[in-house]
């Protein structure tokens, strides 16, 4: 095509009839698309706008059309010589330099229907091109018909990146040199689609022609390749984009976190997001669940505490099953910080009700850390909501209790604060439940301390006014089991149960047949 505009440059009167008929036959504006130069005297064209142009004059018939004198001098300008009519002879003595009209006419109406932002018609026109055109289409038509290939035009994803790679490769073929906007351009169709052959197709070419990757191709490069599961070669340009001190495209850093926290490699997948955020990008919801679930999986409380804080950053919310079974990695890591923020979001903001699984993770976290004095508030909690506490629950919470008999002592004294009070201002405190005071006579149990197990026992009703229950026995005959000593006492476990049998207050109902005689 520059061959035809450097003849049509040559030659003025062919270009002022050309120009003539794209005025009063298409009903454009000549001058928007020929311009004179007054510094360097020279002619100029815009070149997609001459071919479409151009390209409607022949495809409308090559009849001339007569023009007025005053007309004539008023499209050339005062200093050129009158327009003459339309000379189909001089035209295609020039086309044959270069191309045929009907070329002409083919690639005009490829530059119309790709301007129309019609894909299908600016394939079937393109096709059309290839089969009845001798000399190529000219850079820009080809980077034009990229460009309308990655936006869209009604046609699918995958077809609209596979013709994008068609074109690209048949514009390499013809011997065009491929613009930085192509290489970019096609670019963007191997990343939507993943197509990793195709990149090292394009990078091939680039180093053929001796032509640098530019730092968007580099990012959609990162994203064909972690699409595809090719962890190496992503980072290492995903590196090379890092040293090179460029932002790059959020897209890039998205990839390269999912890859990661999608193969377990949760503290990576963390760095990339955190190099996101230091370059002004916000981090996707979608992938912070999917660090969430890579850091469940791995039990890594540490992801789990800066998943969450993006996600709220992002103002995005946690489901309740997410929810509980980040409490469920918190008690695992007796990460107190993580357990008491997602506690306070599922019981504050979120509105949750929480299962006794929940009370018994946090409980659990508290119990590890030592911090027993949250965790028996959280089985009054528990209690006060309607909650009972499992007999494995309390057991769990002896066994914290049981580490030492001074930790034990502490926890009854802790008990005692709470019930007082509870009496002096019921509204403000919770009252003390009979579970942790079963969770001290097990942890009494555990340690062999028989006597404090029995005054544990006793000051349920003597103290806190309240009837001991099943649990409450089971603790004691587990004492029993013990031993002062480390002994067996058996004769205290017939009393024990002899007691239970005259009716002790039971959460459960009772499998023992009754020894009542029966009315029948």
């Amino acid at each position: 095509m520059r061959r035809l505009l450097q003849s049509l440059s040559s030659n003025t009167t062919l270009q002022r009839n050309v120009l003539q008929r794209a005025t009063f036959s298409v009903g454009v504006d000549g001058a928007q698309i020929f311009k004179t130069s007054s510094s360097a005297s020279k002619h100029t064209f815009q070149e997609s706008e001459v071919i479409n142009e151009v390209g409607k004059i022949f495809e409308a018939g090559n009849q001339s059309m007569p023009m007025k004198s005053s007309e004539a001098h008023a499209t050339a300008g005062s200093d050129s010589q009158p327009l003459k009519p339309f000379d189909k002879g001089m035209a295609s003595s020039v086309a044959e330099k270069s191309r045929s009209l009907q070329e002409l006419a083919i690639e005009g109406r490829l530059c119309r229907d790709i301007k129309s932002r019609s894909l299908a018609k600016a394939e079937a026109s393109w096709r059309e091109a290839l089969a009845k055109m001798k000399v190529p289409l000219c850079v820009s038509t080809y980077v034009d018909l990229l460009n309308l290939c990655v936006a869209g035009g009604h046609v699918s994803g995958k077809q609209r990146n596979e013709f994008a790679f068609e074109v690209f490769f048949a514009m390499e073929r013809a011997g065009h040199e491929p613009t930085p906007a192509a290489y970019d351009l096609v670019s963007k169709a191997f990343s939507f689609d993943g197509n990793a052959s195709v990149a090292k197709r394009v990078l091939e070419v680039m180093k053929k022609r001796g032509t640098n990757p530019t730092t968007f191709f580099k990012a959609n490069l990162v994203n064909a390749y972690c699409k595809n599961g090719l962890g190496k070669q992503a980072e290492k340009i995903y590196d090379e984009i890092q040293a090179s001190g460029e932002k790059g495209i959020v897209s890039c850093y998205f990839s390269m976190a999912h890859m990661h926290a999608g193969a377990g490699r949760t503290y990576s997948a963390c760095k990339v997001i955190e190099t996101m955020l230091k370059h002004g990008f916000a981090a996707p919801s979608s992938l912070c669940v999917t660090l969430i679930e890579s850091a469940i999986q791995r039990s890594d409380s540490h992801s789990l505490r800066l998943a969450v804080e993006w996600i709220l950053a992002g103002s995005g919310v946690l489901d309740r099953g997410t929810c509980e079974a980040i409490l469920e990695v918190a008690a695992s890591r007796a990460d107190v910080e993580l357990a008491t923020h997602t506690w306070n979001l599922m019981t504050g903001p979120y509105g949750y009700s929480a299962s006794e699984e929940s009370y018994a993770a946090i409980a659990h976290t508290f119990g590890l850390r030592g911090e027993d004095h949250s965790m028996l508030s959280v089985l009054l909690q528990m209690e006060a909501q309607g909650v009972q506490a499992s007999p494995e629950l309390v057991k769990v919470a002896g066994r914290h209790l049981s580490s030492s008999a001074a930790r034990t002592d502490k926890a009854f004294f802790t008990l005692e604060s709470l019930h007082k009070a509870s009496k002096q201002a019921p509204s403000e405190s919770t009252a003390v439940s009979v579970a942790a005071l079963n969770a001290v006579i097990h942890a009494c149990a555990l340690q062999g301390l028989l006597d404090n197990a029995f005054a544990t026992f006793h000051a349920i009703k003597e103290d806190f006014g309240l009837a001991p229950n099943v649990g409450s026995y089971n603790a004691l005959l587990t004492a029993c089991a013990v031993g002062r000593a480390h002994s067996v006492q058996p004769g205290i476990a017939v009393a024990l149960l002899e007691d239970m049998n005259g009716g002790p207050e039971s959460d459960e109902p009772s499998d023992e047949p009754s020894d009542e005689p029966s009315d029948e």
